[in-house]
């Protein structure tokens, strides 16, 4: 770009019916975060004029009428951003260009000049779209705008993200996919090359499966990439990492699918670093490896993040931010693989004395607080009295009143959303503190919707595991009073269909006076909102300690509200597995009927799945219908994907692709052949040797020798560089009609001329067939 002086091309937004020229044009590549290189290819690609000013609303920053707009920031607010983003890459404003403005016009257009979409201005739409013609080489413009940013975006860590989004198979894709799976290669194979961005490492796999790469060198250099730097991934870039790994059909005749070599990567890295990873690296990585639904698969690195954690020092995890993480990983571990107590005990002791001190501030704890609740949970079946004694802390630090000061602290929301999968021995704890007695009761009017949800999914079953009977009827109260906290505040705004289905469990399986009248009024609660549940709020509503039949009753009058057909196997499953009757007709009905209408692979999977797991000998009228309802789940899921579209279409031809694997192993055996190049030299003249210390040398770059091809001398006879040999080819009627190949035993002069002299026998033919004549 510093041999060409930068664009001076710039959108100009000027009112309507303003006399007089516009303002000087400001150059788009000083506009902030736009290259020059762009932003020519922005003015090529869209060289209109936009209008501007009060009357142009979502552009107040524009200026006056005359005002100079640059075009990213147009495009941005078109879009609904409210700045130009630099982490998503100059792409993205080609993207909108070709992509999202002419969509808001198409369907500005069919809404029948309706409200702008965004409120982008009416005009510059239209003017957009009629530059985005199908004729236009815009697409073209676009990819070879991010061949030219593709340094930028390398550095930038937006390339692999951004390329995600490009119309691979588009006809002028076959140029940017090679300059970026050869760039990829450069930057995972060459020592001379930084390594590659997390952001671009997290999603590589995804662009590999979509372009169905089968390149195991490329994949390995890969894996040493990850194995590098894993630990500056965030925890949800390895989580996508591994999920996208374990997706990637790649397979190694030795060393298994992808996720395996992926992992033995990161074990080797493990098991060879030098310092030990931080705790909070290792607590991301745990979790990430959880993710992974192969548990043979994860299972070697979870070995690994095992004895990691067995090595810590304790003594050192003096810091609160260090010794949480060291114990939430620990936790996680030992509920999975299996910790032994000498090492979990530790860490339990060690993050309470963290817990303890004074320098913990309320942001760490606000952090650090669900961890401390999860781990709580996993280690209280191996160490109880520490686990006890971890909690108690963490509540003391989180305040000492009931529960509306206790969930109004600050600290203290995200850890008891948390709480809801404490053991019922922790939960009873935690009842004690923030229901002391029955008067904890009145405090709970003034608490909100949203925190007795809270407080009743933590509080619910603790009635029938109260250790006396006195204490018992004060939690029975306490949830009596939870309940009707909710379905007050249901007259005024309706809370959402979870809290609904937790009030009615909560009131069925309480044994005090007016329970079951609370219980009916949260099934009525619920009529206006069958619409609005799901599968897990079915299963919740079914959980009743109480009698099923009306939970099912009620379902089966609003079964044609259901949103899903997985809500509605939900509802049908768990009445089949409480020994119901059989379901209605007009259920099943409206169950084959939403089967039929689902499109969705994934979804009719889902439903499939659900179907087989439908719990065994539940009788022969139960058994028929599960068959009938899995015939069909499966014949409209053979349908469904015989007319999906080809995943060869989202990329280019399969052809190119092994060519551009094999420029890849190309390039690679060439800087090979220049690394060992000096040894060779060096061993076959000792006395030439070059005494003084010399410094890494450069890689020199391949040079194409000229073409040296042995030429036919004839039309339709060519030397095909791949095979090796001469390719015989006629044109009939438009078309290339293939004679054959014709390739010599050996490079030799005789046996060239040997098949050429065939070659040429086989035109002469084929003139003589399609043309009824033999060239001279």
């Amino acid at each position: 770009q510093a041999r060409r002086p930068p664009a001076q091309v710039c959108v100009h937004a000027r009112g309507r019916g303003v006399a007089g020229p516009p303002r000087p044009a400001m150059p788009m590549a000083a506009a902030r975060g736009v290259p020059q290189g762009l932003s020519r290819h922005c003015a090529a690609v869209l060289p209109v004029r936009f209008p501007c000013g009060p009357q142009a609303p979502g552009l107040g920053a524009c200026g006056g009428d005359a005002a100079a707009v640059p075009l990213h920031l147009l495009l941005c607010r078109a879009r609904g951003h409210s700045d130009w983003s630099a982490r998503v890459g100059d792409a993205e404003t080609m993207s909108v260009l070709w992509g999202h403005l002419e969509k808001a016009t198409a369907q500005d257009a069919a809404r029948g000049r309706g409200k702008p979409a965004r409120g982008a201005p009416r005009a510059g739409l239209s003017e957009a779209s009629d530059a985005l013609q199908p004729e236009d080489d815009s697409r073209r413009r676009l990819l070879n705008a991010f061949v030219a940013e593709l340094p930028e975006l390398l550095q930038q860590g937006a390339c692999v993200e951004t390329a995600l989004r490009l119309p691979m198979r588009d006809a002028g894709a076959e140029r940017a996919v090679k300059r970026l799976v050869l760039a990829l290669s450069r930057h995972l194979e060459r020592a001379d090359y930084p390594d590659l961005a997390p952001s671009d490492l997290a999603q590589l796999p995804l662009l590999l499966q979509r372009l169905q790469l089968q390149d195991h060198a490329l994949f390995d250099g890969f894996c040493a990439a990850c194995g590098r730097s894993w630990s500056k991934f965030t925890k949800e870039q390895l989580s996508l990492l591994l999920r996208s790994t374990e997706d990637y059909g790649l397979l190694h005749p030795t060393g298994g699918p992808a996720l395996a070599r992926l992992v033995a990567a990161l074990c080797g890295d493990l098991a060879g670093s030098g310092e030990a990873p931080r705790p909070s690296d290792l607590d991301a990585l745990t979790r990430a490896a959880l993710d992974v639904r192969s548990s043979g698969l994860r299972a070697p690195l979870l070995e690994s993040l095992r004895a990691k954690v067995e090595a810590l020092d304790v003594a050192s995890l003096t810091d609160f931010s260090a010794a949480v993480p060291a114990l939430h990983a620990a936790a996680e571990l030992g509920a999975t693989t299996g910790l032994s107590p000498s090492t979990l005990g530790p860490l339990l002791e060690a993050a309470c004395a963290a817990l303890g001190r004074s320098a913990v501030d309320d942001d760490a704890l606000d952090e650090h607080g669900a961890s401390i609740v999860r781990a709580c949970s996993r280690a209280y079946r191996t160490a109880p009295s520490a686990t006890e004694a971890l909690l108690d802390a963490l509540l003391e630090r989180l305040g000492t009143g009931g529960l509306a000061s206790l969930f109004d602290a600050p600290t203290a929301r995200h850890a008891l959303a948390a709480g809801r999968g404490l053991p019922g021995a922790l939960r009873l704890r935690l009842g004690e503190r923030a229901a002391p007695g029955a008067a904890s009761k009145e405090a709970v009017p003034g608490l909100r919707p949203e925190a007795a949800t809270i407080w009743l999914g933590l509080l619910h079953d603790l009635p029938s595991i109260a250790p006396s009977t006195a204490r018992s009827a004060e939690l029975s109260a306490v949830v009596a009073a939870l309940v009707e906290r909710i379905l007050a505040a249901s007259q005024d705004a309706p809370p959402p269909p979870s809290a609904l289905c937790l009030a009615f469990l909560a009131a069925s399986g309480l044994r005090s006076e007016g329970a079951a009248d609370l219980a009916e009024r949260a099934l009525q609660a619920l009529d206006g909102q069958w619409s609005h549940l799901r599968a897990s709020d079915v299963k919740v509503l079914f959980r009743t300690t109480g009698d099923a039949k009306e939970v099912a009753r009620r379902a089966y009058a609003n079964f044609g509200q259901l949103a899903d057909v997985r809500t509605m196997l939900a509802v049908l499953k768990a009445d089949v597995g409480e020994g119901g009757s059989s379901a209605p007709r007009a259920a099943k009905a409206h169950l084959l009927k939403g089967i039929a209408l689902l499109s969705s692979s994934k979804e009719l999977s889902a439903a499939e799945a659900a179907l087989r797991q439908w719990p065994a000998g539940l009788g022969e009228e139960a058994e028929a219908l599960r068959r009938e309802l899995l015939a069909a789940a499966r014949a409209r899921l053979f349908e469904a994907r015989v007319s999906a579209p080809l995943a060869g279409g989202k990329r280019p031809p399969r052809g190119f692709l092994l060519y551009v694997q094999a420029c890849a192993a190309r390039a690679r055996a060439a800087l090979q052949a220049c690394i060992e190049a000096p040894s060779d030299e060096a061993t076959l003249a000792p006395s030439d040797a070059i005494t003084a210390p010399a410094a890494a040398a450069p890689v020199a770059p391949v040079v194409k020798e000229s073409n040296d091809e042995p030429d036919s001398g004839a039309r339709g006879v060519a030397w095909h560089r791949g095979v090796g040999g001469w390719e015989v080819k006629v044109e009939v009627q438009g078309r290339k009609v293939l004679g054959g190949y014709f390739k010599p035993l050996d490079k030799s002069a005789e046996e060239v001329e040997r098949a050429r002299v065939a070659a040429l026998e086989c035109h002469r033919s084929l003139e003589f067939k399609h043309y009824n004549r033999i060239s001279a």
